[in-house]
């Protein structure tokens, strides 16, 4: 048992790491690149950066627009978002994880706020999978992988928990 958890703790950990890396990578390239085609394709070439800009930050942050048509769902999945980017990376374990493969690591959260924080993820979760199944207006909208995104999310943090 304790081979795997050091397998776990080293190699996998470090492939891991390299995939979510050359995954934002990926993803940070093809929407550059998708910019450019969609500036070489544009018959106007004066782009209002003042007002693109804008409108990419209040899309970036719907805070207005989202609370006032569906407020429950919208603090439900703000919740969501901030638990599924705080635990992972400020949990202790994980934590001391980044320090034994980085040589560095950062403060972590206490373990009650961890373990409130992680049992929030998942009931928000949780909500946004229900919400999105109870709505009309969300059912009409969705894709099949916007039912299992949330469901497929919270299972790292449901089986963390129990660890």
């Amino acid at each position: 048992m304790e081979s795997l958890l050091d397998f776990a703790r080293g190699p996998l950990f470090r492939l891991t790491f390299a995939l979510m890396a050359l995954g934002l990578l990926r993803i940070f390239l093809l929407d550059i690149i998708g910019a450019i085609e969609a500036y070489r394709r544009a018959g106007d070439k004066d782009v209002p950066w003042k007002a693109a800009a804008s409108k990419t930050i209040t899309w970036l942050f719907p805070v207005k627009r989202a609370l006032n048509v569906r407020p429950i769902y919208s603090l439900c999945a703000f919740v969501f978002h901030v638990g599924m980017i705080l635990v992972p990376l400020f949990l202790f374990a994980h934590v001391e994880l980044w320090r034994g493969v980085l040589g560095f690591g950062w403060f972590s959260l206490p373990k009650s706020a961890a373990d409130i924080l992680t049992l929030v993820t998942i009931a928000t979760g949780i909500a946004i999978f229900l919400g999105r199944v109870g709505s009309r207006n969300a059912r009409a909208i969705s894709r099949k992988q916007d039912y299992l995104w949330p469901i497929v999310i919270i299972i790292p943090f449901i089986t963390g928990y129990f660890c």
